[in-house]
């Protein structure tokens, strides 16, 4: 599981950009200032590796034009089936990524331990907790208490668990237990850093998803990446 958090700003500017100018950009290692400041409590990929995706996915691609904004020339390129789709899709999320000030991203097998306790609910299915009404509850409840008592919860949650498994909690036991809880610790109040940044910065958008997801269904509403394609004008 992943979400970005993305400078909406930095997102528009570079999509405005003409195709050529921001593979030139890229080229020469001048898109990173395109960046917005990196969030240090949250990951991100570095700018030359950024810019290298970027390129090599602009290279992957039969594109040519140089009249058109980024994401038009894309949609132009859809439509004379130079590419697919989904290919499309994976160049806005190249940007999407770019544009972040950083990212937040756990194993989704540990992930539901994020949620249910919080938010007082049983998920059965993992697809429930990339639901946006999942998400803007998690917000919510999130937000309105420190990052300390939201690892609090978690942890003696994920105990709770152990226990009921006829796991040991003695770290002398089982190494791993300390590791893990110092785990679950750093993810919860990176986790809490990052909804909260989201909340007070109408700029921000968290776009959401997970490996091996098709990148045209990363994102809610709005903010999907399919969606973003198929609003621009030139999308057939």
């Amino acid at each position: 599981m992943t979400v970005h958090l993305l400078d909406s700003i930095s997102f528009s500017n570079v999509c405005n950009l003409k195709w050529d100018e921001v593979y030139n950009l890229a080229q020469n290692g001048t898109l990173r200032l395109q960046r917005p400041d990196f969030d240090v409590e949250l990951q991100r990929r570095h700018d030359i590796d950024s810019e290298v995706e970027l390129l090599d996915w602009m290279d992957s691609t039969n594109i040519s034009n140089n009249h058109d904004d980024f994401i038009s020339a894309i949609c132009k390129g859809i439509q004379e089936k130079q590419i697919d789709f989904e290919i499309g899709c994976e160049g806005v999320y190249n940007l999407i990524e770019l544009c972040s000030v950083g990212y937040w991203e756990a194993w989704e097998a540990r992930s539901y331990l994020y949620f249910e306790k919080i938010l007082g609910i049983k998920v059965v299915n993992i697809e429930e907790l990339y639901a946006k009404g999942i998400w803007n509850d998690l917000i919510e409840k999130v937000t309105e208490i420190t990052p300390q008592e939201y690892s609090e919860i978690v942890i003696m949650d994920w105990m709770r668990r152990r226990e009921e498994l006829g796991e040991t909690l003695d770290e002398k036991k089982d190494p791993r237990i300390l590791p893990t809880m110092t785990s679950h610790n750093k993810l919860t109040v990176t986790l809490h850093h990052l909804l909260t940044k989201y909340k007070k910065n109408s700029n921000f958008e968290l776009i959401l998803g997970r490996d091996h997801l098709k990148k045209s269904k990363w994102g809610h509403g709005d903010w999907n990446l399919g969606k973003i394609l198929q609003k621009n004008e030139n999308f057939k």
